[in-house]
């Protein structure tokens, strides 16, 4: 979703879906430094690229984004991990965002032969009937796209 942001804190919504997501899930800040070759949305052909010319490996999680007020999600994510240690997201950002916030998660994996994507996990902040059906509609359409 365009109008999504990277939260601005780890508040009690970020904290209660990282932890239905991992048990004490921790978010941690990533710092965006879109390689000039990187498309939009999509994180795992990016890093996949950039390993091939600078080494290093992927680490995949959960990017944190948040419709103020409304919902947060989580949406499946990869990073790349420097040859050094550092983690950066290689991939652009639609609301030019210079930093995730980013859930470590070792038992997500993408699996490039299906291509298939994970959808979101979504979490109302607002319980309305509106934003509920937001969200149910959402989760629609990703089934839809998929099938």
């Amino acid at each position: 979703m365009s109008l999504s942001i990277t939260p601005r804190k780890k508040h009690r919504f970020v904290e209660t879906l990282c932890s239905s997501i991992i048990p004490d899930g921790k978010p941690i800040t990533v710092q965006v430094d879109p390689d000039p070759n990187a498309k939009l949305n999509e994180c795992f052909i990016n890093v996949r690229e950039k390993i091939s010319h600078d080494g290093g490996l992927i680490k995949y999680g959960w990017c944190i984004w948040e419709l103020s007020g409304l919902f947060i999600e989580a949406e499946c994510h990869g990073v790349w991990v420097s040859p050094a240690g550092q983690m950066v997201d290689v991939t652009p950002k639609h609301n030019g965002a210079t930093e995730i916030m980013f859930l470590p998660d070792d038992s997500v994996v993408f699996d490039e032969a299906t291509f298939n994507r994970r959808d979101n996990i979504r979490m109302a902040i607002k319980d309305h009937p509106v934003v509920h059906e937001f969200l149910k509609s959402a989760a629609d359409y990703v089934r839809y796209l998929e099938e």
